[in-house]
Formats: structure tokens, C-alpha cells, sequence
């Protein structure tokens, strides 16, 4: 299937802004700004925003409820948070169309969050066969700071009978989140505290390319392509504490490349269409902590994905039947090997072990 885009018309330059506000927990207020200009073939847009997100916040119980040998434990967790970050995002984009067969292009996007607080608080009663034990409160305290980088250039065209798509992407971010968690517990009237200071960095380098041909073959039209993407990414964990806590820094370094090759066939019989596609893709990774490779974390696998689609009109219905075989693979925040203390009844962490389903 070959989607032709139609030319706006009009040429000059134009422009708009919308700002908008609300209030309910505290303030937010953002503000874009969108501005055209068009000549000829030439099309320049180009926009501003920026924002600061304050109204709300989370309110949420809950109740755990296990045996520890002969004895009945319940848990009773109240957690309420709020979150308030500012953040900026401009982008350029720019279209040529040289004539009905060819069209080229390019965009950039940058976001930046110089500032996002987040608080949040636990307070945790235990009871051991329904005699109260012991309570717990967690203040947790982070601030995010992220940055991103948005690239695409592309290119559509046709040379005779032979359509080209080719699509270069890139994305680069960091985040630096540091934080802190100050808890305090009472048991058996004893007040117990203890301080745990952290930081979490992390990037991405992430490149993509796509290149899709298409001919009319046998009364139908055949696409065939490949796809390239590679992305080097990292993750360290690092923290303080003034007890001892089951949780250990991490730094991890992940190059991960995957290859993939497709075709489709697509056809019209009468009123029935119908199209098949084949798809292979290879994927390697490679797992890196504090340098060192970690063998059985790395994967080097290929896979086959059939697709086919049938479909035709019936009255005012149109009906389509479709079959295709997927893949999901975890995120990176997933596989993450490190443990993230919340307070001492919560950890969070990732496994690198996951494969995909």
C-alpha cells in the first residue's frame, strides 16, 4: 500500500499560540506557540512549548495479608504522593516536495525537564494475629532531570514504477535522578531511623534506519525491506545509607543491535483483497556490569513473523480477517539488575534475565 500525501495549499507564513491553566492541588499552566511557513514546494514549521504540571496528586491503600509460619501478618500501607515538574520542548521541521515523485524532509525535537520534585509517603501498620506491632513512615523524596534529543530525516520518492521510503531516526536522552528516603519505625516503643541517600543516571544513543522499495508485480504490488537499529545505553545505581539495607549499586552498559528483513505481497481479487507478508528479524545484546560481561544475560536470537490479511465488503460492512505473529520484549527499566530501596517493606528491581514472549 503506497500513501500519497496531499500538498497543502496556500503559501505565506502563519501562526498560533495556545495558553491554558488549571488549578486543583496546585497550579499548572503551559503555553505553545506553532509557527508555518510555506513557498512552493518548501514547508517550515517550527513550535515552542513549555509547562509546569502542579494539580495533582495520589492518594492510595493498601492491604497485604500473608502467614509467617503459624502467625497471620497484615500490612496496612497508606501512600500519598505529589509531583510537580517543568518542563520546555521546541521543534523544527521542514518539507520539500520537488514534484509528485520525489519529497524529502527532516525533524529535530528537544525536551528538556530541568526540574521535577517528586515527594511521597508510607505509612505502613503491621499486626501479628491482629495484635498492632509496629508502624512504619517513609518519606521519599527525588529529583529528575532529563534531556532528549528527536532526530528523523526521510525521503519518498519514484524512480518509474519503483517506490522508495527511506527513513533515518535518532533519539539521545539522560536522566539524572537523585533522592533521598528518610524512615523512621516504632516497635515495642522503640524508635528506630535510618537515612538513604541515592542516584540514578542513565542514556540512551539509539540510531534507526528503514528502507522500504515497492513494485507492481502480477497485478498486485510487492514491498520488500530492511531495517537497522543499534542502541548504547546505560544505568548505574549508587547510594548511602546509614544502616545496612539489602541493596547493592549497579552499573550497567547494554549494545544492543537488531537486523530485520521483510517482504509483502498484496492484491485485489474482485472485491476481495488480500495480502501476505514475511518478516525475520535478528536481535544481539550485549550485557555489560561495572564492565564486566555477564554471559548468560546476553541474547543472540532470530526469529520469523508471518502475516496475512483478507478482506472484503459485505453490503455496508466491510470485514477483514488478519493473522500475525509478534514479539514482546521487556524494557530496559526491566531488566535493570539493581535494587532500588523504598522503605524496609518495599524494594523495586528489574531482572536481566527476562526473555521475550
Amino acid at each position: 500500500m503506497r500513501i500519497t500525501l496531499k500538498k497543502a495549499q496556500g503559501d505565506g507564513f502563519s501562526f498560533q499560540d495556545n495558553l491554558s491553566g488549571m488549578y486543583q492541588y496546585g497550579h499548572t499552566i503551559t503555553n505553545n506557540l506553532d509557527l508555518n511557513y510555506r513557498t512552493g514546494g518548501l514547508d517550515v514549521t517550527a513550535s515552542f512549548w513549555c509547562g509546569r504540571f502542579g494539580h495533582a496528586k495520589m492518594l492510595q491503600e493498601n492491604k497485604l495479608s500473608y502467614f509467617v509460619g503459624p502467625d497471620w501478618v497484615e500490612g496496612l500501607v497508606t501512600q500519598e504522593g505529589k509531583n510537580i515538574w517543568k518542563g520546555l520542548s521546541p521543534q523544527l521541521q521542514v518539507n520539500y516536495v520537488v514534484n509528485d515523485n520525489h519529497s524529502f524532509g527532516a525533524f529535530y525535537k528537544y525536551d528538556r525537564h530541568p526540574g521535577a520534585d517528586f515527594h511521597d509517603q508510607f505509612i505502613t501498620d503491621s499486626y501479628v494475629n491482629g495484635v498492632f506491632t509496629e508502624r512504619s513512615v517513609s518519606d521519599v523524596e527525588q529529583h529528575d532531570r532529563f534531556r532528549k534529543h528527536i532526530f528523523n530525516a526521510y525521503y519518498n520518492g519514484k524512480v518509474g514504477s519503483l517506490g522508495i521510503d527511506l527513513n533515518v531516526d535518532g533519539l539521545f536522552d539522560r536522566t539524572e535522578t537523585p533522592g533521598s528516603t528518610n524512615e523512621s519505625t516504632v516497635l515495642d516503643g522503640v524508635t528506630v531511623s535510618r537515612s538513604i541517600e541515592s542516584n540514578t543516571s542513565s542514556r540512551n544513543n539509539f540510531w534507526a534506519s528503514k528502507l522500504i522499495l515497492s513494485y507492481p508485480v502480477w497485478q498486485g504490488n510487492l514491498s520488500v525491506g530492511g531495517e537497522y537499529s543499534y542502541n548504547h545505553r546505560t544505568d548505574a545505581y549508587s547510594f548511602s545509607a546509614t544502616a545496612s539495607v539489602p541493596v547493592k549499586a549497579t552499573d550497567t552498559e547494554i549494545n544492543e543491535s537488531s537486523t530485520a528483513a521483510f517482504l509483502e505481497f498484496g492484491r485485489r481479487f474482485g472485491l476481495v483483497f488480500a495480502q501476505v507478508g514475511l518478516r525475520y528479524e535478528h536481535l544481539k545484546n550485549d550485557y555489560y556490569n561495572f564492565n564486566e560481561r555477564e554471559d548468560e544475560v546476553c541474547r543472540d536470537y532470530g526469529d520469523w513473523f508471518p502475516s496475512f490479511v483478507v478482506s472484503a465488503p459485505v453490503g455496508k460492512v466491510q470485514l477483514s480477517l488478519s493473522y500475525r505473529r509478534d514479539i514482546q520484549r521487556p524494557a530496559y527499566s526491566s531488566l535493570t539488575s539493581s535494587t532500588v530501596y523504598i522503605n524496609r517493606y518495599s524494594y523495586q528491581s528489574g531482572n536481566p534475565y527476562l526473555k521475550p514472549t
